[in-house]
């Protein structure tokens, strides 16, 4: 019998279950029942599919970097951000968002290289989707990953049309300050798994610079107009930059129309 769920799971819902509360005990190597329970359901136990969180374990033993649990299951619409998502992967016990805990840079480093890897349908993607993943989201400070089987869902059929060996998944990217930046590291199959091997130098400090302000731009209007999953990652310094990124068009605008 299926768990109850904020939207209910159809009887042939593909994933496999847990149970997650406060109490001791460990679901995988390197996360707890309690990491994984979100307390803002208000439940004294909720589900998770088993398959997303092994998905998650698996990109931190790949990276060898400590991950948090972020967001897990959802019985509740986030009133945070903007164009609030009403039927999430979240709400199915099916999407984990989980963000690196090392410093800065080496997050940074491993946020591009997912996402290139996403993009591309890399060795890491291709783990992943053999492990029952479906939905790819990338973020400056977080990936989403889930489990969603498009096929029983008709709110999902409509939404995600890209198709892959045959069945429907979602890639999207609303990243903002790297989301155009040069990879230096990059997932690899080797000795049949997946490793992290350096590629290239970093970008020269303009190049970053200019790379960044488009990305926050594209991502900001990326997440104006996706309702996928309601991540968020949006900061008042990157709004300041599209304030002054639209008051450069105008100016810019303004000076071609006087010339015209």
């Amino acid at each position: 019998m299926k768990p109850e769920t904020h939207i209910p799971l159809h009887p042939d819902d593909p994933n496999q279950f847990v149970m997650v509360s406060p109490r001791d005990g460990q679901v995988t190597d390197n996360f707890s029942y309690a990491e994984l329970y979100n307390p803002k359901t208000g439940l004294a136990e909720h589900p998770i599919s088993l398959q997303v969180v092994e998905a998650v374990q698996f990109i931190r033993s790949v990276s060898g970097i400590p991950m948090n649990a972020n967001s897990t299951y959802r019985n509740y619409i986030p009133s945070s951000g903007v164009n609030p998502a009403s039927r999430s992967p979240h709400m199915l016990a099916c999407a984990f968002d989980s963000s690196f805990l090392a410093d800065g840079s080496t997050n940074e480093a491993l946020y591009i290289a997912i996402r290139e890897d996403f993009d591309n349908k890399g060795p890491l993607f291709q783990y992943l989707w053999d492990m029952g993943v479906r939905g790819f989201g990338s973020y400056d400070t977080f990936i989403h990953l889930d489990t969603l089987a498009s096929e029983y869902y008709s709110f999902a059929r409509t939404k995600r049309t890209s198709v892959y060996k045959g069945q429907r998944y979602a890639r999207w990217n609303n990243m903002k300050e790297l989301m155009y930046l040069r990879p230096s590291l990059k997932f690899v199959e080797q000795d049949g798994t997946i490793a992290l091997v350096e590629v290239g130098e970093e970008e020269p400090a303009i190049v970053r610079t200019v790379k960044s302000v488009a990305g926050i731009v594209k991502g900001s209007l990326n997440e104006l107009f996706d309702n996928d999953d309601q991540g968020r990652d949006f900061t008042a310094r990157q709004g300041i930059y599209i304030v002054g990124a639209l008051l450069l068009l105008a100016i810019l605008g303004l000076s071609f129309s006087k010339q015209d």
